[in-house]
C-alpha cells in the first residue's frame, strides 16, 4: 500500500499544475476581450463593426492553424533541429498520460493574443478577408517558428535547451516579450508602413468632412487627431488586457507545484502588478510636462491629463516585465515599466513624425517595449533568480546586477534573429498586397485589400442596420452608428437626423451618404410594427417613442425625397 503513495502523490502533482495551466489559459484567452473593446474605442464608428469581426475571428482562425501546423512547427520533437518542429501535426501522435493537450491550449491563446496585435495597425485600410488570410498566415508559419526558437526544448535560442543553446545559455523570455511582442509588434509595424495612412485616398471633397490622419498645410505636414468611437470601451478594455496579462506570465512558469514554484508564481504577479503601474505615472507625467512646454505653461485644451497615456502607460508596463517577470527583482520591475514608458513615448512620436499611422500604437506599445522588456533581463536578472526560472548555477545573469556581458549580448542576438525573421515575411506579405491592389485598382477600379472608400469597408450583422447605396449593397451598418456619422458630417443649418421606432422607412441623403431602412421586397407593402398593424408607406407623422424598435426611420434633412425601400 506505501509503494502507491510516490506513484499518487506524482499524479496529484501533474493533475494541479495541468489544472493551473488550464486555469490560466482561460485568463489569457479573456485577453481577446481586451482587445476587441481597445482597439474598437480607438478607430471611427465607421470600422467599428470591422475590427469586431476581426476580432472574433482571428481566434478561431488561429485556433484551426494551431491545430494543423502551428503546434507542431513550435513544439513538435525535433531532435537536434534548432530551427523548427517537425511532430504532432493535426494533434497526432500526442504521448499519452501527460499534459500535452493543456500545453496545446495555453501555447494557442499566445498564438491568438500575438496574431491580433496587428489588427488595431491596420484598422479602416485593410480589409477583412485579407486580414484573415494573414493571420492564418502568421499563426501557422511566422510565429510557430519564433515560438520553436525561443521555448522549445530544442530550439537554438532557447533557455530551455542550456547547454545547447546559443552561447551555452540561451535568451531568457519567460512570456514572450521576444515571441509575441517583438514578433507581433515588428509585423504591425511593417503592415502600418504597407498599407499607408487613413484618408490617404480621400477625394478633396470626403477630405473636408473627414480629414486624414497626416495632410499638407501650406507645405508643411500636419497630423490631424482622429476622433475615436468610445474612450469608456477603450480604458474597460486595457483593465481587461492587465487582467488577462496575469494569466500570460503566471501561467507561463508551467504550473503550481514543485521546488519554489509558489514563491515563483507570486514574484511573477507582483511584479506584473508594480511594472505597468509604474509605466503609466510615468506616460502622463512626461505627457503633461510636454503638453506644458508645447504651450508654454499656458492653459490650452491641449494641455489636459491624457487619458490615452494612462491606458497606453499600463500596456507598456506589462509588455516591458512580460520577460523579465520571474527573474527581476521588484525595484527591477519597476525600472522596467518607467523605461518602457520613456521609450514608448518617444517612439510614437517618431512614428507621426516619419507619418506611419499606427491608430492604437501597436508597434511602439509591442515592438518597442517588446525590445525593451528583453534588453532589460539582459540587465538586471539575478543569478538566484535565473537558476529558479531556468536551472543551472546562474553563472551569467544581469550586466547591471555583476553577471557579466554574455546575457545582455544573447538578448541583443535573439532580438535581431526574431525581428529580422518578422520583418521578412510580413515584408512580403504586405508589401504584395499592397502592390497587387494598387494595379488592381489602377485597371479595374477596384479595391482588392485596401479600404479607400470613406465609409469603411461596410461590414454589419445582417438586415437590422442601415444600408449605404453609395458604398454598395453589401455595406451594412447598425443604425444608430450610420446615424451618428451623417450628424456629425452636417452644416450646422441643417436640421439632425433623428431615429423613430415607427414602422415607416423613409430614406435621406446628407453629407456623402444615403441612408435607407429595410422594407420588404417581395409584396412591397410598408413594414408592420411589433403590434401587427400596418402603417402607410407616406406616412411619417408618428410621434416619437422613447422606447428602441427595431426598425428605424430618418427625418429627412435638406429637401431631401423619399424613396422606396427596399430590405
Amino acid at each position: 500500500m506505501d509503494a502507491q503513495v510516490p506513484a499518487q502523490l506524482d499524479y496529484l502533482v501533474d493533475a494541479t499544475n495541468t489544472g493551473y495551466l488550464l486555469l490560466m489559459g482561460i485568463v489569457v484567452f479573456a485577453m481577446q476581450v481586451g482587445f476587441a473593446m481597445l482597439e474598437v474605442g480607438s478607430v471611427r464608428p465607421v470600422d467599428a463593426t470591422n475590427i469586431l469581426f476581426k476580432n472574433l475571428l482571428d481566434a478561431g482562425v488561429s485556433a484551426l492553424m494551431w491545430y494543423f501546423f502551428g503546434f507542431a512547427f513550435a513544439y513538435g520533437d525535433a531532435t537536434e533541429n534548432g530551427f523548427i518542429g517537425n511532430k504532432y501535426f493535426f494533434n497526432s501522435r500526442f504521448p499519452n498520460g501527460d499534459n500535452t493537450y493543456a500545453l496545446w491550449f495555453y501555447s494557442w491563446t499566445f498564438a491568438a493574443v500575438s496574431s491580433t496585435i496587428v489588427s488595431g495597425a491596420v484598422a479602416e485600410r485593410l480589409k477583412f478577408s485579407i486580414y484573415l488570410v494573414w493571420v492564418a498566415f502568421y499563426s501557422g508559419w511566422i510565429y510557430p517558428v519564433v515560438v520553436h526558437w525561443v521555448w522549445s526544448p530544442q530550439g537554438w535560442l532557447s533557455a530551455y535547451n542550456a547547454p545547447h543553446g546559443v552561447w551555452d545559455v540561451g535568451a531568457t523570455d519567460l512570456a514572450g516579450c521576444l515571441a509575441v511582442h517583438t514578433a507581433g509588434g515588428t509585423c504591425a509595424l511593417v503592415a502600418a508602413i504597407c498599407v499607408g495612412y487613413r484618408g490617404q485616398f480621400s477625394t478633396k471633397a470626403e477630405r473636408e468632412k473627414n480629414p486624414p490622419r497626416f495632410e499638407k498645410v501650406d507645405g508643411k505636414w500636419v497630423v490631424n487627431s482622429l476622433a475615436s468611437y468610445n474612450e469608456s470601451l477603450c480604458a474597460m478594455g486595457t483593465l481587461m488586457l492587465w487582467f488577462g496579462w496575469y494569466g500570460f506570465n503566471a501561467g507561463s512558469i508551467g504550473g503550481i507545484v514543485g521546488e519554489g514554484k509558489p514563491d515563483l508564481a507570486g514574484r511573477v504577479v507582483v511584479n506584473t502588478t508594480l511594472s505597468p503601474s509604474a509605466a503609466s505615472l510615468t506616460t502622463i507625467l512626461i505627457g503633461k510636462v510636454a503638453t506644458w512646454i508645447e504651450y508654454k505653461g499656458g492653459k490650452s485644451e491641449g494641455s489636459s491629463w491624457s487619458l490615452n497615456d494612462a491606458m497606453n502607460g499600463i500596456l507598456v508596463g506589462l509588455v516591458s516585465i512580460t520577460s523579465g517577470a520571474g527573474t527581476l527583482e521588484p525595484w527591477a520591475a519597476i525600472c522596467a515599466g518607467i523605461g518602457g514608458a520613456i521609450l514608448y513615448k518617444f517612439t510614437a512620436a517618431l512614428l507621426l513624425l516619419l507619418r506611419i499611422d499606427d491608430p492604437v500604437d501597436a508597434a511602439p506599445v509591442h515592438l518597442t517595449c517588446g525590445v525593451w522588456g528583453c534588453m532589460a533581463t539582459g540587465l538586471f536578472c539575478t543569478s538566484k533568480l535565473i537558476a529558479v526560472n531556468y536551472g543551472g548555477d546562474g553563472e551569467h545573469y544581469g550586466i547591471f546586477m555583476g553577471g557579466g556581458i554574455r546575457r545582455i549580448l544573447i538578448q541583443v542576438l535573439a532580438e535581431a534573429s526574431v525581428f529580422l525573421w518578422s520583418a521578412l515575411w510580413s515584408g512580403l506579405f504586405f508589401g504584395t498586397i499592397a502592390l497587387v491592389d494598387h494595379l488592381v485598382y489602377n485597371k479595374f477600379k477596384y479595391p482588392l485589400f485596401l479600404i479607400r472608400a470613406a465609409g469603411g469597408e461596410g461590414i454589419g450583422f445582417g438586415s437590422a442596420g442601415i444600408h449605404d447605396k453609395t458604398l454598395g449593397p453589401a455595406f451594412v451598418m447598425p443604425a444608430h452608428e450610420m446615424l451618428t456619422m451623417q450628424n456629425a458630417q452636417l452644416d450646422d443649418d441643417d436640421e439632425p437626423i433623428t431615429m423613430h421606432s415607427n414602422g415607416d422607412a423613409p430614406t435621406t441623403n446628407a453629407g456623402l451618404y444615403t441612408i435607407q431602412t429595410p422594407r420588404s421586397e417581395d409584396s412591397g407593402a410598408p413594414p408592420s410594427n411589433h403590434k401587427g398593424h400596418q402603417k402607410p408607406a407616406d406616412d411619417s407623422s408618428s410621434s416619437d417613442s422613447e422606447s428602441a424598435g427595431d426598425t428605424f426611420a430618418s427625418k429627412p434633412a435638406g429637401g431631401a425625397k423619399k424613396k422606396k425601400a427596399r430590405d
